[in-house]
């Protein structure tokens, strides 16, 4: 009877367990937050940049505009990633539906550029700078133009970021199912054993 229940146990870890599922064992971290607060370091460098420049290279009179838009842009990203984690769960580069998945992630980076665009544009309504002087419409999709390598780049950037945190993951919680099952396996040889002896 005692040989049953080690084979029992043996054959399903999970029983008397917590569930080894990584979406109840362990709390998905929000890794895509790392992501999104690392746009801060260009925001920061990009301002910096714009001030030396109006400040040592331009006419020696700091534009804060400037250094305020070149700044606030990054943030705009920034707080726009999420775009690309949600698509990425919900349409992952597997090879059945490669073709399809693809597609959605274009379409995805070319809805990051629409909103990075906009907020720009909004941006410089308040600032009264570039991109809104003069013709909002020419405007607009001159900033639009401008933003949308960018945006493709900076979305399969952040893209390929969350694949290789998912696939980081998943390989530690194999790695640690695996240790759990080699020591499951030991305790049951090591039960074997003494009923041998006995």
């Amino acid at each position: 009877l005692e040989r049953f229940r080690t084979v029992r146990n043996l054959s399903n870890p999970n029983d008397g367990r917590r569930s080894s599922n990584p979406h109840t064992s362990e709390r998905k971290r929000p890794y895509w937050l790392l992501i999104a607060a690392a746009c801060f370091i260009p925001a920061v460098l990009d301002a910096l940049k714009s001030y030396l420049n109006s400040r040592y290279v331009g006419s020696g009179v700091v534009d804060w505009s400037d250094v305020i838009f070149a700044g606030v842009e990054w943030l705009f990203l920034g707080a726009l990633t999420p775009i690309a984690y949600v698509l990425a769960q919900r349409f992952p580069l597997n090879p059945e539906r490669l073709g399809r998945n693809l597609t959605v992630h274009f379409l995805g980076s070319l809805l990051l550029c629409f909103g990075w665009a906009t907020l720009g544009l909004l941006l410089g309504l308040i600032l009264d700078r570039y991109p809104a002087q003069e013709n909002l419409l020419r405007g607009y999709v001159s900033w639009l133009l401008t933003s949308l390598p960018w945006s493709v780049f900076m979305y399969f950037t952040v893209l390929g970021c969350v694949y290789a945190f998912t696939y980081y993951r998943e390989a530690r919680e194999r790695e640690t199912r695996e240790a759990r099952l080699a020591a499951q396996l030991s305790e049951a040889k090591l039960s074997a054993l003494r009923m041998q002896l006995h």
